[in-house]
């Protein structure tokens, strides 16, 4: 099931893109000349890519073909990273590329943003042959587009109460492969921008409209880090945090741990923790 999905999505970003590949086909030999690999890091919020542009291929020589060599970097940055871009998971059921193929999303939004992100001049190597380009887009402007709530909302109190007291914020490790809900397998959990967080008996406890608008477009939901070292994250959780253990893991792609009922009555038997909530002072722990 999780494999035709990923199929679907891919298929509807290919087809969303069709376009753009023609541009990209049209011209064989520009083509043939540029080269672009990314990463992401989601505890830096970064999506990183270089772009390489062989000017021997292009049949331009340096200096004289460097400013056109930049110009077409520029102008088919946002074709040549759109894949991986779109490809980031926004939920548990949505990529970039269904949100952009259902309109949800325009991509020319997304391609200002690319446009407008931070990058290093052209910088010639192997003798004056090729130009490379490193580009760094902050994935929160990205995410940023997605967060349309204007008040955030809390859960409600729960009739069943336990034991607790306040904290300064919530901890949950989701390192290892999980049982996933609703089948018989295990698997990792996934990070995405807006995962949400249930209880066994999949109430849920935490989500992107819980959080105040702000708050999620400026720093996001939760904080991924894949370190027990809490001084790392300190200044999200502060000194006193909440420590949860994923029970489980839960959604198509992954992305949304599952807590014990106690856990969860434990963050929502106090209002304090509510607020925790409400400013996003949560960090989850996943597998490097």
């Amino acid at each position: 099931m999780r494999s035709q999905v990923k199929k679907i999505s891919l298929y509807m970003i290919k087809k969303c893109c069709y376009v753009f590949f023609f541009l990209i086909l049209s011209n064989g030999v520009f083509a043939q000349s540029v080269t672009s690999s990314s990463t992401v890091d989601w505890t830096k919020n970064s999506f990183t890519s270089t772009v390489n542009f062989d000017m021997e291929a292009a049949n331009l020589s340096f200096p004289t073909g460097k400013t056109v060599a930049v110009n077409k970097m520029n102008m088919y940055l946002p074709l040549m990273i759109k894949d991986p871009l779109l490809a980031l998971k926004v939920d548990s059921s949505n990529m970039m590329g269904d949100l952009v193929i259902r309109d949800e999303v325009p991509f020319d939004n997304i391609s200002s943003l690319i446009k407008n992100a931070k990058r290093t001049p052209g910088v010639f190597s192997r003798n004056g042959m090729e130009l490379t380009m490193d580009h760094d887009l902050d994935m929160l402007t990205l995410s940023s587009l997605l967060v349309r709530h204007t008040y955030p909302y809390s859960a409600y109190p729960p009739i069943e109460q336990t034991a607790t007291r306040e904290y300064t914020g919530i901890i949950i490790d989701a390192r290892g492969a999980l049982p996933v809900q609703g089948e018989f397998v295990k698997d990792e959990t996934e990070p995405c921008f807006f995962p949400k967080v249930w209880d066994e008996q999949m109430n849920l406890i935490y989500e992107k409209n819980m959080v105040q608008p702000t708050v999620a477009q400026n720093q996001g939901i939760i904080h991924y880090d894949y370190s027990s070292d809490e001084s790392r994250y300190k200044d999200r959780v502060g000194n006193d945090p909440l420590r949860i253990r994923a029970r489980k893991v839960y959604g198509v792609y992954r992305t949304d741990p599952v807590i014990s009922r106690m856990d969860a009555l434990r963050i929502l038997s106090l209002p304090e923790h509510m607020e925790l909530l409400s400013q996003g002072k949560v960090v989850i722990l996943l597998v490097k």
